[in-house]
């Protein structure tokens, strides 16, 4: 007698094939094989169009139905056999289950093992003859549109099966009305049995027919090949622009962090740094004049000036650039120096923590002669 301890409160642990069995009152118990029958939507339906099979990933018996579209597994099942939500579904499953046991006096769990299925594994092309005229011209087929489309006529076709034992079993079927279908490169996808009422199809291959003759004229190939390349020019160049401003973003933000560190080493000694710089007696007249103190690059203090140069109000900068360090004055383009951007009048190769009083050269000889640069602390 089956014990009250032993009922079920998991649904993982009715055996898959039970809701099956018992909702769908079949005539055969489910040991892993394919079960086909009719539709529990359309009941109308002729010819059995629903697939209950086990699924060999998760072990557990599933359905199809392709009358209606409808599939799943169990709780899916019953959710539209007694219009249920999925939880109410899975609860009637192990209500019902567990009654089904105690009324029976036995605990029907068992292992499933999926069965192999029958594969096309040989075949024999053969020669046409009049049978074959007579059938594909009543459809209006003609040889010239089979032999475009790959068609031939087979002598046999045999299929083979390995059990769970590893025995092979094989079947030749032999008829007058067999054909194959096949791709450009001879593989056989698809045999055709139009005699056969309930499989006149067997599916060797994945396949979408007709692929092979689909044809793109001269024109649509340039224009694509054309729409491609144009497309991966602008991928190309938008991958690059991104880059770009990355890298700017980057320098910027190293050039923040940097001046940051310096006004606060600067804040802690500000004694040492003077506020004021002075630049004299170079060859460009709006360079000359006095620099003042503003934020830092570099770890070092920034210094500007504003004159007239070339009949506009200019911003001339004088600060400390790495690599290669040194000290510039420039007009910045940007928010921040940059060693392409910028316009560089002088520099000087030095580490100093303040612009060294020599030493400086023009960028271009036009701009000799180079400045000196003195400290002017305020009074």
């Amino acid at each position: 007698m089956i014990s009250i301890k032993n009922l079920i409160s998991d649904l993982k642990d009715i055996p898959t094939g039970w809701p099956f069995e018992y909702y769908l009152g079949l005539s055969e118990t489910l040991d892993g094989q394919d079960v086909k029958i009719r539709s529990i939507v359309n009941t109308r339906e002729r010819t059995p169009s629903m697939c209950i099979y086990l699924n060999a990933t998760t072990g557990r018996y599933c359905f199809k139905d392709f009358s209606s579209g409808n599939g799943g597994d169990s709780v899916e099942l019953v959710k539209i056999l007694f219009s249920l939500t999925r939880g109410q579904s899975a609860m009637k499953i192990i209500q019902d289950y567990n009654q089904y046991v105690l009324n029976n006096d036995c605990n029907p769990i068992k292992e499933y093992k999926v069965h192999s299925r029958y594969k096309v594994t040989d075949y024999e092309i053969r020669h046409w003859t009049t049978i074959d005229q007579k059938y594909w011209t009543k459809f209006n087929i003609g040889s010239r549109l089979l032999e475009k489309y790959n068609v031939a006529p087979l002598q046999y076709y045999v299929m083979t099966k390995e059990d769970n034992d590893g025995k092979e079993s094989s079947i030749t079927i032999k008829g007058l009305s067999l054909y194959g279908y096949f791709k450009n490169d001879g593989t056989l996808y698809k045999v055709y049995q139009p005699k056969v009422s309930d499989k006149k199809f067997i599916k060797v291959k994945n396949y979408i027919q007709g692929s092979d003759q689909l044809k793109y004229d001269k024109k649509l190939k340039e224009m694509e090949k054309e729409i491609r390349g144009d497309y991966e020019r602008k991928l190309a160049q938008l991958k690059g622009g991104m880059q770009n401003k990355l890298q700017t973003y980057k320098r910027r933000i190293r050039a923040l962090e940097s001046r940051k560190r310096s006004a606060e080493d600067m804040s802690n000694n500000n004694s040492d740094v003077p506020d004021e710089m002075i630049v004299e007696g170079c060859g460009v007249s709006a360079v000359n004049g006095i620099y003042r103190r503003q934020g830092s690059h570099a770890d070092a203090p920034m210094y500007v000036h504003s004159a007239r140069y070339n009949g506009q109000d200019m911003v001339f900068s004088l600060y400390r650039y790495v690599p290669p360090i040194g000290w510039y004055i420039s007009i910045i383009a940007g928010d921040e120096p940059t060693a392409n951007d910028d316009t560089l009048f002088y520099n000087v190769i030095s580490d100093d923590p303040l612009p060294p009083r020599t030493g400086w050269r023009s960028d271009y000889d036009r701009n000799d002669p180079p400045p000196t640069v003195r400290t002017s602390y305020p009074t």
